[in-house]
């Protein structure tokens, strides 16, 4: 299989594994966001464990990879906790499409950190697609999806930043498994601290649902990885749009959720100013 169908198949499974991340966050009832962000966190690094040991990688840092790493993971946590708050405010479909301006941001970041060019289609897809967020949020001073859209947007930003943060320090040779092993292991500190101020009591029926969320993050977040260390993020990231349908649908039947027309307008707007940079990019 060439890296590009790898690439594809990657990024398929990680936006179904977050879509069902995003479900399970949903159903797991009225408990603090963070508390919810942590079961995630804690989860996936005992997976990411397993696998740097399975593979023999030390858990010390590649000297050098430090400052890239912490950069990774200290926009990656933000970005989560933002994440995990807009998925107990808004609709699944309405936090995910937010969340997906996350290309256009990496195009952005992309072009600062890596200094890799940015065209005038680019450009012009990123503002049709603002466009279609603002159908999807419908802002008003008094709205109460405010506040958990500007979070989702927030999320997006950081991890535009993340994604370039994974580029950087993958093209000097720091594993995978190992950029998600810091990441998990950064990011359920900084929960755990935070939980423990706002902790509440769970059912067990609670319990197991965090669980299966995190273990979903998890393999959400492993694909993510490895997809954009197989393939370049204008060759794939595309497909990081099918998340939507897949969280519209687990909206639909599990959720009972259902968007307006503004909305729905607002998901194709964006996806189709995705699928035209997409295939500028290709071109």
């Amino acid at each position: 299989m060439d890296s590009i169908k790898k690439g594809v198949l990657l990024i398929l499974l990680s936006s179904l594994s977050f879509a069902l991340m995003g479900c399970f966050v949903n159903l797991a009832g009225d408990l603090p966001s963070m508390q919810k962000s942590f079961f995630r966190n804690f989860f996936a690094l005992l997976i990411a464990v397993a696998v740097i040991k399975r593979k023999g990688i030390s858990y010390i840092p590649p000297k050098g990879s430090l400052p890239l790493l912490l950069a990774r993971s200290i926009s990656g946590t933000i970005g989560l906790i933002c994440a995990f708050y807009a998925l107990d405010k808004i609709p699944l479909a309405d936090s995910t499409i937010i969340g997906k301006l996350a290309p256009f941001s990496t195009v952005f970041f992309s072009f600062l950190i890596l200094k890799e060019k940015i065209s005038r289609h680019q450009i012009a897809a990123m503002i049709v697609a603002l466009f279609g967020v603002t159908l999807v949020v419908k802002p008003s001073l008094g709205s109460i999806v405010l506040i958990p859209s500007l979070a989702a947007f927030l999320d997006a930003i950081l991890s535009g930043v993340a994604y370039t943060m994974i580029r950087k320090v993958s093209s000097k040779g720091v594993d995978s498994a190992y950029i998600v092993f810091f990441f998990s292991l950064f990011s359920t500190f900084v929960t755990f601290i935070i939980t423990l101020t706002c902790f509440r009591s769970m059912s067990i029926s609670q319990v197991a649902i965090l669980i299966c969320a995190a273990l979903f993050g998890a393999m959400g977040q492993f694909a993510l990885t490895f997809a954009y260390k197989a393939a370049p993020a204008r060759n794939i990231s595309i497909f990081e749009y099918s998340q939507v349908l897949f969280a519209a649908l687990l909206g639909l039947f599990i959720l009972n959720q259902r968007p307006d027309i503004l909305s729905i307008a607002g998901y194709i707007i964006v996806v189709l100013a995705s699928l035209f940079a997409f295939l500028k990019a290709r071109r």
